[in-house]
C-alpha cells in the first residue's frame, strides 16, 4: 500500500519572522518596488547538463534586463554550495539588485514578487506561496522539470526575452497571472500534496501504524 502523506517540510512554510520593511532595510532594497529573486543552483561536476558558468551567465543577463526596466528590484540567492563571491561583483555595477546566501530562501519567496530559476525546487515552494515564476532555461536541453511545460510557469530560452517576461507578469499582460495560477494550483497538488501543515503528523501515524502491525506480527510467533 501507498500513502501520500505531503512533505514535512512543507509544513514550516509560513510567514516569516522577519517584517519586510525589517529585512528590506538591511538589504538596502526598496518595500515600494517589485522584486525579483533569482535562484541559481548547485553545480553537478559529474553532469553534462550545464556549464560550469551557466548560472553566473544566466544572472548577468537578468541584471541586463532588470536594469532597463522601471520600479523593479532583484535579489540572487547563491545556492550554499556557491561562491557568493561572483555575485556580488555582478551586483555593485546594479544599485537596484543585492546577492546574498544565508537568508532562508522560504523568507525570500515570501517577501518577493516573481521568482526566476533553471528548475530548482524553489520554484515549487514559490507556487505554494502561489508567486508568479519564469523558468530560464538557457541549455540546449529539455527542462528536467515540466514547470513551463505544465503552465505553471512562463519559459524562457533567450536572453533577449528576459525583461519581456518580467513585464508581461508584473503588468499581467492577458491576464497571465490568473492563468498561472490556476495551473500551479493543479501542479501544486500533483507534486508537493496535500500543503495544509499536517504532512508531520500523517507520517508519524504511518510509521506508528506500521511498527504497531509489525510487533503485531512479530507477537504471533
Amino acid at each position: 500500500q501507498i500513502m501520500v502523506t505531503g512533505n514535512p517540510a512543507f509544513d514550516r512554510m509560513a510567514a516569516p519572522s522577519v517584517p519586510k520593511e525589517v529585512l528590506f532595510k538591511r538589504l538596502g532594497l526598496d518595500v515600494q518596488k517589485k522584486t525579483l529573486l533569482f535562484a541559481p543552483q548547485q553545480i553537478n561536476k559529474f553532469s553534462t547538463f550545464w556549464s560550469d558558468d551557466l548560472f553566473y551567465v544566466m544572472a548577468k543577463k537578468i541584471v541586463e534586463a532588470v536594469r532597463h526596466l522601471s520600479n523593479v528590484q532583484l535579489i540572487i540567492k547563491a545556492d550554499p554550495y556557491e561562491a557568493l563571491e561572483p555575485y556580488q561583483k555582478l551586483t555593485q555595477v546594479c544599485d537596484v539588485a543585492v546577492a546574498v546566501q544565508q537568508i532562508p530562501m522560504v523568507e525570500l519567496l515570501y517577501h518577493s514578487d516573481l521568482l526566476i530559476t533553471l528548475d530548482s525546487t524553489a520554484a515549487l515552494e514559490a507556487m505554494i506561496f502561489c508567486k508568479p515564476v519564469i523558468i530560464f532555461n538557457l541549455t540546449k536541453r529539455r527542462s528536467r522539470v515540466m514547470y513551463a511545460e505544465e503552465s505553471a510557469a512562463l519559459g524562457v530560452r533567450a536572453p533577449s526575452q528576459v525583461g519581456v517576461a518580467i513585464s508581461q507578469i508584473i503588468e499581467d499582460h492577458g491576464g497571465v497571472r490568473q492563468s498561472m495560477a490556476e495551473a500551479q494550483q493543479g501542479f501544486v497538488r500533483r507534486y508537493a500534496g496535500q500543503i495544509d501543515g499536517q504532512a508531520t503528523e500523517r507520517m508519524a501515524s504511518l510509521i506508528h501504524h506500521h511498527m504497531m502491525s509489525v510487533s503485531g506480527t512479530l507477537g504471533r510467533f
